[in-house]
């Protein structure tokens, strides 16, 4: 039987989660039906936190787009179980979130991150026409609840007692994103090290068919030089990503000792108070610290903490969202009446600084005060906040005052009360230092690899290869700054256009008589040392050897042949300069 109602009750819950991420979605998407269907599906202080979220959007123009992609393993539960007069239960999912912020309907920022989505549900105490009031755990029929329970008072509509949810978030798994993001390096370096592998084999067949072709030029050895550094350093980053699953399997075995559960040292809190709900102090501190984080003034948190966070509230004006990332319970202690505890909180806020959605990271420490009869109620999950004095609903947002009979509520009657609220500032991460550290591990010993390539005698012949080419480029320019062109023998000539290549430059001239000016330029050329090589209708072909010894580059250089080609224009003429390796014929051409 109690595995039936759990297998029921997980089931329904699966269903309720869907049916609340879809509401949500369209709430945040501006869609104002979907208030309506939240409010019915969720408590009322964790509705209240949706509406102050709500609102902030809305004062910044904002609307949120969010796609949620589960992986197929199930989710993990914590009950549901009974929790004082309710059941609870706590849904855990590691889930791929995306979200695309808008502003005005235009997108600003998408936000890609793997989360862990934890959601907690109360579920009331239902026999047939019976049930547990969630107030002060009478039993009475459903119907009579609308007119108020005949022990404390408290008024319920039937639909108060469905399986509400009464918390949800979405927790970055910063250790996951630290994984991700050592695996996508990982790749990175598989990707260079099959760049490199292909660079070596396509160099190498335009190298072999260059050579085939009798051109063991300029570009031959350009074909070689890539050949050789495809195969010096494929082989580096191949051997390198063995060394990087080495790290990747020691950095995962630090990653799972520095794992530390969400709460910590709760033991500290249950020796005091046996009766302490963990779950349920979450629950609450979550919906304090919402609200504090999206109210407008810090007169709309004052019902809930007693210290001033006039200028805290000012500082969260640009929050458009937040969510509990861990706690640590400090000190317990009992004084008097009441028990005072003190944690550190972790919390993840999204801001809007206006040109930019950004995740930063921030650490509280909080004093919280709650009276002994009240806290050590254990279970008692807000679903409501009820007046103690007419049993009405309270709408803290409106300052605690009741509707219905103007009685002022205190929370002290509710739970925990803020009392000191101060900022530590941005939390550590170890998984950020872990990977970094791994990372940095990696780079070492890569760059040792690569250090003893270049200093083998394959690396250094390709590197002298590669100056080579470099050389060979510099007397390239050289000899191009010395191209004698017509505007350079001739006057009155205007360029009109121009186009610069490695090997080849072009320069059209406007003039009036072309034949004149073809005559002319040719003439100077013959009497610069140049050669000709064919004289057609259109133009003329001359060409030259170019000696490097007649330049300061590299007087080791190997020779070049300069062509230079004059042709008809329409309404001038082109020249058009090539420079050609040793290998051109200029018989064959």
């Amino acid at each position: 039987m109690a595995t039936d109602f759990l297998n029921e009750a997980r089931r329904e819950i699966e269903g309720r989660t869907e049916d609340f991420y879809g509401a949500l979605k369209a709430f945040y998407q501006g869609n104002a039906k979907a208030e309506q269907t939240l409010m019915e599906q969720t408590t009322q202080p964790f509705w209240q936190s949706l509406c102050l979220s709500g609102k902030r959007l809305q004062q910044r123009d904002l609307t949120v787009d969010m796609e949620m992609q589960e992986p197929v393993r199930p989710a993990d539960y914590d009950g549901p179980k009974k929790d004082g007069y309710d059941y609870t239960c706590h849904r855990t999912k590691a889930v791929k979130m995306r979200r695309t912020y808008y502003r005005k309907g235009k997108k600003i920022a998408t936000l890609k991150t793997p989360e862990i989505v934890e959601a907690n549900f109360l579920k009331a105490d239902v026999q047939g026409d019976m049930a547990i009031c969630p107030n002060c755990g009478h039993e009475g029929k459903l119907s009579s609840y609308i007119d108020g329970c005949d022990a404390c008072g408290a008024k319920f509509l039937v639909s108060d007692f469905e399986t509400k949810v009464s918390g949800f978030s979405l927790e970055e798994d910063a250790r996951q994103k630290s994984i991700s993001n050592f695996i996508k390096a990982g790749v990175t370096v598989g990707i260079v090290a099959v760049a490199l592998a292909l660079l070596a084999i396509c160099a190498g067949g335009i190298m072999f068919l260059l050579l085939a072709l009798g051109r063991n030029g300029y570009n031959a050895v350009k074909a070689a030089a890539a050949m050789m550094l495809g195969i010096g350093f494929a082989p580096v980053f191949f051997r390198s990503l063995f060394f990087m699953a080495i790290i990747f399997v020691v950095m995962i075995v630090v990653m799972e000792k520095h794992r530390k559960p969400k709460i910590q040292d709760e033991s500290k809190v249950k020796a005091l108070i046996p009766q302490f709900s963990t779950g349920n102090f979450l629950q609450n501190l979550e919906y304090q610290l919402r609200m504090i984080h999206m109210a407008d003034t810090a007169e709309q948190v004052r019902f809930f903490a007693v210290c001033d966070l006039t200028g805290t509230v000012e500082r969260y004006q640009n929050v458009v969202d937040c969510c509990i990332c861990g706690v640590r319970f400090l000190k317990a202690e009992a004084v008097e009446d009441r028990y005072r505890l003190s944690v550190e909180v972790k919390m993840r806020l999204t801001q809007d600084t206006g040109s930019k959605i950004r995740n930063r990271y921030e650490k509280l420490r909080l004093e919280l005060e709650g009276r002994q009869e009240i806290v050590t109620q254990h279970g008692k999950a807000l679903r409501e906040y009820k007046c103690p004095n007419c049993g009405g609903s309270v709408d803290i947002l409106g300052g605690g005052v009741c509707d219905y009979c103007n009685a002022a509520v205190d929370y002290r009657n509710f739970g925990w009360i803020i009392t000191s609220y101060t900022n530590l500032g941005r939390p550590e991460n170890p998984y950020t230092k872990i990977l970094a550290a791994a990372l940095g591990i990696y780079g070492i010993i890569l760059a040792f690899s690569l250090v003893l390539m270049i200093c083998s005698e394959d690396g250094k012949e390709t590197l002298e290869i590669w100056q080579s080419i470099g050389r060979s480029s510099e007397y390239l320019e050289a000899v191009k700054q010395d191209v004698v062109y017509p505007d350079d023998v001739l006057e009155g000539l205007a360029e009109t256009d121009s186009e610069e290549g490695r090997f080849a430059s072009a320069k059209t001239y406007a003039c009036g008589d072309s034949e004149a000016v073809k005559e002319a330029y040719y003439e100077a050329l013959l009497e610069s040392g140049f050669i000709e090589l064919q004289q057609y209708p259109e133009g003329f072909a001359v060409y030259k050897i170019e000696d490097p010894s007649e330049y300061t580059v590299d007087e080791e250089e190997e020779m070049f042949y300069l062509v230079i080609c004059a042709e008809n224009a329409p309404e001038g003429i082109t020249v058009t300069a090539t420079l050609v390796d040793e290998n051109w014929d200029p018989v064959q051409e």
